[in-house]
């Protein structure tokens, strides 16, 4: 048998790979490559995922509070509109 080649062998140190994807729209979310995966570096990868994509939605609909919704308190202009007139 054959001792391994460089390329070989750098393959087989790359080989544990974590591949996130999101499956409608085939985006990629997350990688991670290390000589090992274990179950809670899935997990903690997992987690950042999720909760960069909660921060995203909420920084999107607090932006569209401010921005686009017109608030009743606020005489049906938005915060955004309130600030300005106030500077």
């Amino acid at each position: 048998r054959a001792p391994p080649t460089r390329k070989m062998a750098s393959a087989a140190i790359l080989r544990p790979l974590l591949a996130l994807s999101e499956h409608q729209c085939r985006e990629a979310l997350a990688i991670d490559v290390d000589f090992s995966l274990p179950a809670l570096r899935v997990i903690r990868s997992l987690d950042q995922v999720i909760i960069a994509e909660v921060q995203d939605f909420a920084t999107q609909w607090m932006w569209s509070c401010n921005h686009e919704r017109p608030n009743m308190a606020l005489g049906g202009i938005t915060p955004k509109q309130r600030l300005a007139m106030t500077a």
